[in-house]
């Protein structure tokens, strides 16, 4: 009885003896350009044996190696070296190597210098500026060259509070890569900003304004405690609301536009009807000058309406 069992028992060792697994080849590229910031055995690897299972073959291809190189550097990774490594980190594995008996991984990189940072503030003045005027970077302080991903980094500007009362202004410059932030970087600059304006040719005292005593000429706005009056021609119905000297700036604060229609005041609201001009009081409900728009009121109907101030006491009704 126990020759069978023994019989037996030694026949089902022979039947689940697991066949011999062939070695897996790996072989080993001479040169890789690493595109993260760490590496794996599959990104030295020209390919990996196919006479693995599909969980076997991950797990060799997946083996982590640390971290890449950094940024336009270079690194040599002995033949020698990793097959130690592997076969510690797979003691079961059999494996063999071909190819290079090193591997050079290099980590692709480009320099933003200051004149790209330039262009892309300058780009980002723009908007801010709504393209009015000319806009150019004069000098960003303390800036150092960045080094980036040679493919896939996308390098921006953003503008930290801007405003037009100083010449002096902060940003942000931003990389993303791999749909993540790479790197932030704050940097100070100073710039200008160029926008015809008018300039006073002669002392005028309060009252009405005299358009011949004003010139276009172009100058930095930045730094102007009151907006500049950009708009050309001159209106000729402008009132000077305080003297201003020979060359200063016209500026909004030193201008006001006479009321050409009064709160409480009748005005004429014409209403534009396919081709027919239709014209009906309106009692208006608030000041206005010219170019404003303001509510009127039907008086019959008590119907409120928008309407645009075209003249002294006529409004353009806005459908």
């Amino acid at each position: 009885m126990a020759a069978a069992v023994c019989g037996v028992a030694g026949t089902q060792a022979f039947s689940n003896a697991a066949a011999p697994i062939p070695p897996v080849i790996l072989h080993l590229r001479e040169s890789v350009e690493a595109l993260s910031d760490t590496l794996q055995l599959r990104d030295l690897l020209a390919a990996t044996s196919d006479q693995l299972s599909p969980a076997m073959d991950a797990s060799v291809g997946n083996t982590p190696l640390g971290l890449a190189p950094a940024l336009g550097k270079t690194s040599v990774i002995r033949r020698a070296d990793l097959e130690a490594y592997v076969q510690r980190m797979h003691p079961k594995g059999a494996f063999t190597w071909m190819g290079a008996p090193q591997c050079a991984v290099s980590r692709p990189g480009i320099e933003v210098a200051e004149p790209e940072v330039r262009r892309l503030l300058e780009d980002a003045l723009r908007v801010f500026a709504e393209n009015q005027g000319e806009i150019r970077v004069l000098a960003l302080a303390n800036y150092s060259p960045l080094m980036v991903p040679k493919l896939g980094a996308v390098t921006e500007v953003e503008l930290v509070a801007p405003n037009a009362n100083t010449r002096f202004g902060s940003a942000m410059v931003n990389v993303q890569y791999q749909d993540r932030s790479f790197l932030r970087r704050s940097l100070r600059f100073e710039w200008e900003w160029k926008r015809p304006v008018w300039i006073c040719t002669q002392s005028r005292p309060a009252g009405v304004i005299q358009r011949d005593s004003f010139t276009r000429d172009v100058r930095n706005i930045l730094g102007i405690p009151s907006e500049p009056f950009f708009n050309d021609p001159l209106p000729e119905d402008l009132i000077l609301a305080r003297p201003i000297s020979k060359n200063d700036l016209l500026l909004r604060a030193n201008i006001k536009t006479p009321i050409a229609v009064e709160r409480g005041s009748i005005v004429s609201a014409r209403v534009l009807s396919g081709a027919l001009l239709v014209s009906v009081q309106a009692l208006a409900l608030e000041n206005g000058s010219i170019g404003q728009t303001i509510r009127v009121q039907n008086p019959n109907s008590k119907k409120l309406m928008l309407g645009k101030v075209t003249h002294e006491h006529i409004v353009q009704i806005i459908p």
